[in-house]
């Protein structure tokens, strides 16, 4: 539920400013930032991934609490390099990447480039051929076994990333013949929006037990050495945030305990008699519980259907401006936590009333809030959605409709 100090604001914007706009706390993310490296060991690297929110001031905020930063395209990597980041801190991921962000990343000399096909890797081998460099890169593996967020075991699954452990003695023989790359480590990222620790830490094993196996293929089939003292194996993220009341917060104090055993168990140095050094890439757990959707409430009007009594409220965003807050990539659809501020003051509470709240556009996937049971509602007030700092306005089609942009306001400001 919104604090009233958040609300404060709120409403304060809301008398200069038009709706429907997002609010984030950044006081917030570096709390959340500080939990995450107080509980893990110092050299375990996070790497903030940008495509959950890339906005100048939260990459800002990344920087200044000391993170590295994911990026997948050339604007994300424009933004971390405006915001202040410094090439080694930058990784670049993704199945796509166009031969002039390649050449890009290469110019640059970034961290690490995440290759994720072996014709990714052989026209890597050649921009940095043509550029006179050498390229550091990363291999992303996709393990055999995952766990999904309600705890199935997935096995042998295809997927467009990475990959596999089938194709791992052909990927040696392809990196055995290039010339200008340097391997620093490999990388998996197998799962999203997971709430339960034992199924991150699970998919983490999953993950260094690959990169295990693909050092045990690269030493006895291949002639590629590592480049570096240490070898960096980047074991993916996937913790969640509670979209909906029935939701547990994950609890990062007991995965914290369940990941040190992990690492203490595979720890030193890995079959290239390399030290490993381990990662893991954070997004939404960083930055979605920080952000706030403002939208007012244009009109109401009830409806009788089947026996029923039900008021639909319309308000003046929704589905262009904050995709996730009516349910997209959502396995189950679930209304997100909000708030329903009053015009004069106050909020509405719970109550006998079945109230949906839609937004503005011709798409019967328009609906904010669905049959939420409430005290009332009335045309100009408030409906905040939480929990939208991440894949909020990035995430959302302002252009469908053309639709008015949503602004974007930060509090919390150091």
């Amino acid at each position: 539920m919104v604090n009233e100090a958040t609300e404060m604001v709120i409403r304060n914007l809301t008398q200069t400013e038009p709706t429907p706009f997002y609010l984030y706390d950044l006081k917030k993310i570096r709390e959340r930032i500080q939990l995450v490296q107080m509980r893990l060991s110092s050299d375990f690297e996070v790497f903030y991934a940008a495509k959950a929110n890339s906005h100048k001031k939260i990459l800002e905020t990344m920087k200044t609490e000391n993170l590295s930063v994911d990026v997948a395209s050339m604007g994300e990597l424009n933004r971390a390099l405006a915001a202040g980041f410094s090439v080694d801190k930058i990784s670049f991921t993704g199945p796509g990447k166009r031969t002039d962000e390649l050449i890009k990343a290469a110019e640059l000399g970034i961290g690490g480039i995440v290759v994720e096909s072996e014709a990714e890797l052989i026209e890597l081998d050649g921009v940095a051929g043509r550029l006179g460099k050498r390229v550091a890169v990363v291999v992303r593996l996709s393990p055999m076994q995952r766990v999904g967020h309600i705890g199935r075991l997935i096995v042998d699954e295809p997927t467009q990333f990475g990959f596999d452990e089938s194709s791992f003695e052909s990927l040696v023989m392809c990196l055995s013949k290039t010339r200008n790359l340097d391997l620093i480590g490999t990388h998996s990222h197998v799962q999203s929006q997971i709430l339960h620790p034992e199924y991150v830490v699970k998919n983490f094993e999953f993950a260094l037990e690959a990169s295990l196996l693909f050092q045990t293929k690269l030493k006895t089939f291949g002639k590629f050495k590592p480049a570096k003292d240490k070898f960096r194996i980047a074991l993916g993220g996937g913790i969640g945030i509670p979209y909906s009341a029935k939701s547990e917060a994950f609890d990062f104090d007991r995965f914290a305990v369940g990941l040190r055993q992990l690492t203490a168990r595979y720890g030193g140095a890995g079959p290239l008699g390399v030290p490993m050094r381990f990662a893991m890439e954070l997004g939404r757990y960083l930055v979605g519980e920080s952000g706030y959707f403002v939208s007012k409430i244009l009109r109401e009007k009830t409806v009788h259907s089947r026996g029923r009594r039900l008021k639909f409220a319309i308000a003046d965003g929704g589905y262009s401006h904050c995709q996730i807050a009516c349910g997209v990539g959502q396995p189950i659809r679930t209304n997100l936590p909000f708030s329903l501020l009053k015009s004069d003051k106050g909020r509405w509470g719970g109550g006998s009333e079945i109230v949906s709240i839609a937004g503005p556009t011709c798409y019967t996937q328009d609906i904010l809030v669905r049959e939420a049971s409430l005290e009332g509602i009335r045309a100009g007030d408030w409906l905040v959605v939480e929990n939208v700092g991440a894949y909020g306005k990035q995430f959302s089609p302002t252009t469908f409709l053309l639709q008015p942009e949503a602004a974007e306001y930060f509090v919390g400001e150091e």
